[in-house]
């Protein structure tokens, strides 16, 4: 049976003076100017979060010392160094959810939005285009469907440039760059998360 902690955290005002000092509390540094790169607050506000959520986490399994070990691989991508302990993230407008594992995760979380049909053909393949031409809620389906293929190529450490319409997320088990990928749903009230994992 697969492990897995979720935190989910939505930003809605913007911290004070004091609110920012605690959110870069007990955080590496580096991590800290990361995040506050971001001209507008909430970006900044939501990744802060992010990382305090991580701490959190490893606080419960007594290895904070992890957050000095962050570093990023080519297209960002987080991760511990020389760790059993591995975790991804994905914010949405004012939200951002953090997944914790024993294993190599992916996650994606989107709110819903209208349907952009022009990018069907580069994101998605022929079955799913059927799948979403026969959808009773085009706009639920089509989210479902990007976050499902957001979190397969952020588990492996890339982006949509890995091509997406090259495979379909239509069931949950999928082979895919010469790996069999378990892909399972998040419960969000208000749009859709999904992440995925290698099966073993």
């Amino acid at each position: 049976m697969k492990t897995y902690s979720v935190s989910i955290k939505t930003v809605l005002n913007e911290p004070n003076e004091k609110e920012w000092e605690i959110l870069c509390e007990d955080l590496p540094k580096k991590l800290v100017k990361k995040a506050v790169r971001f001209k507008n607050w909430r970006d900044k506000a939501i990744r802060l979060h992010g990382w305090k959520m991580l701490l959190r986490e490893l606080k419960k399994i007594n290895q904070t010392e992890l957050m000095n070990t962050i570093k990023f691989e080519k297209k960002g991508k987080p991760f511990f160094d020389n760790s059993n302990i591995f975790f991804n993230m994905s914010n949405s407008k004012n939200t951002i959810i953090l997944i914790t594992a024993p294993y190599e995760v992916g996650v994606d979380l989107e709110f819903v939005r209208p349907v952009k049909r022009t990018i069907y053909s580069r994101v998605f393949c022929k079955e799913e285009i059927e799948f979403l031409g026969q959808s009773n809620n085009e706009e639920a389906d089509f989210i479902k469907l990007w976050t499902k293929k957001e979190a397969v190529v952020k588990l492996f450490g890339g982006g949509i440039s890995m091509g997406l319409a090259n495979f379909s997320v239509l069931k949950n088990e999928l082979f895919v760059f010469g790996r069999i990928v378990i892909i399972e749903k998040i419960d969000f009230m208000e749009g859709s998360a999904h992440l995925a994992f290698f099966k073993h």
